[in-house]
């Protein structure tokens, strides 16, 4: 794993706390964290009203979690290359090496697979023209390994490793990292119960393997961030509190590369 891996926090923790884009990456900065991935709704918000012109994030924005695609150009690749165009310009501008999107549909449907290759896929390579890599999040519902099909017929896209996901669907995230070596372009990290929920805790408040999980990601030669996605830990309305909690957050994934850097 590069040195040059940092610790992060997704934007959207402080998004129902109704500050802006610019001082929720203030916040990141002063919680401890060294970078940030940009969340949905700012990214949609700072688009629509071009402030993304103007804006300086207090840290750098490596990571996005983008939208889900606009209902016609969900199975539509010439409509979903002409939504995300305007996107790239603002990507770059940030710094943005890899954006993520939740696949479509449900892989037990017939033409799922074929949509999300046909339209990531030509997402991808207008993507690619700005420096920015697309990355499928494996969800609850829509486990790592239904997308090994559209991995193996569209070779420009990757896998964002969601942790709690990983492990809300019964698999273990280190192994999913370990089977997707090459093509993990970018990680959500939390932790879960273990129940089969969509629960996102700060890491060590539940059951995943954090030295096994940063191991696979040192074996599998990830080159991104250390990014945190952890909306359970949010207190809407409240800035203080889910600082608080940010700055616990950051502690946390602190410990987790200190750990991993001592390691043989």
């Amino acid at each position: 794993m590069p040195p040059s891996m940092r610790s992060g926090l997704w934007t959207g923790m402080f998004r129902p706390c109704g500050v802006t884009l610019l001082r929720a990456t203030e916040l990141l900065h002063e919680a401890g964290f060294e970078c940030a991935e940009l969340c949905e709704r700012y990214a949609a918000e700072t688009l629509a009203d071009g402030s993304w012109k103007r804006v300086e994030p207090a840290l750098p924005l490596t990571q996005c979690h983008a939208p889900r695609l606009p209902e016609d150009a969900a199975g539509d690749a010439d409509k979903a290359v002409a939504w995300f165009r305007p996107w790239c310009a603002m990507l770059f501008r940030w710094g943005v090496r890899t954006c993520v999107f939740h696949p479509l549909g449900n892989p037990g449907v017939a033409g799922a697979i074929a949509a999300n290759v046909r339209v990531f896929g030509a997402i991808a390579a207008v993507a690619a023209d700005s420096g920015i890599r697309i990355a499928l999040e494996n969800l609850v519902a829509f486990r790592a390994s239904a997308l090994i099909p559209v991995f193996d017929a569209a070779p420009a896209l990757g896998i964002n490793v969601d942790t709690a996901h990983a492990i809300a669907s019964g698999d273990k995230p280190e192994e999913v990292i370990a089977a997707f070596a090459g093509r993990v372009f970018g990680v959500h990290l939390s932790d879960s119960d273990g129940e089969p929920r969509d629960l996102h805790l700060i890491p060590g408040r539940g059951v995943a393997d954090w030295p096994a999980i940063v191991a696979a990601l040192r074996r599998a030669g990830y080159d991104g961030d250390f990014h945190l996605e952890i909306p359970h830990e949010r207190v809407p309305g409240d800035v203080d509190a889910t600082f608080a909690n940010a700055c616990k957050a950051a502690r946390a994934a602190r410990a987790i590369l200190s750990e991993r850097s001592s390691a043989p």
